[in-house]
């Protein structure tokens, strides 16, 4: 199970500027990190100059990687705003979180992301030895 990890300045930074960016494209956004120490937090944005306009919430948590990186979750929700009912629009992930943001809004704009490539581990992937290896071990093992 992955730990949570706490948000740095440099990620408030980072998810400071993606809140300016949606202002500056005319969105209403706000950032909230009340759990930073936690990993967490959340931006939602609106467009003000729709009236049934919907506002979408990102759910942002960092944790733990391997190796000392760090790996981002975001759940993307969106509210509907005649309904005012929260429906889940999906979910991206990322070792950057600039690009966890890209993918993000490339999700709410419609766009499908291409499934992750499966790795296999060593410890997984079966080992098959052909009749000649075998032969060659067992004459090794003969002369042990």
């Amino acid at each position: 199970m992955r730990v949570h990890e706490a948000l740095s300045r440099r990620d408030i930074a980072t998810l400071e500027r993606a809140v300016k960016r949606y202002q500056s494209l005319g969105f209403e956004a706000s950032l909230g990190v009340t759990h930073e120490a936690q990993g967490r937090a959340a931006i939602w944005y609106v467009d003000p100059n729709r009236r049934s306009s919907d506002t979408v919430q990102l759910d942002i948590e960092k944790y733990a990687g391997d190796f000392g990186t760090a790996a981002w979750v975001i759940q993307i929700a969106r509210s509907n705003g005649m309904r005012m009912t929260m429906s889940s629009v999906g979910q991206v992930s990322s070792n950057i979180l600039l690009f966890a943001l890209a993918d993000a809004e490339r999700v709410i704009g419609g766009e499908t992301l291409p499934e992750a490539r499966q790795t296999q581990h060593a410890s997984a992937a079966a080992i098959k030895a052909s009749r000649t290896e075998l032969i060659s071990l067992n004459k090794i093992a003969a002369g042990l």
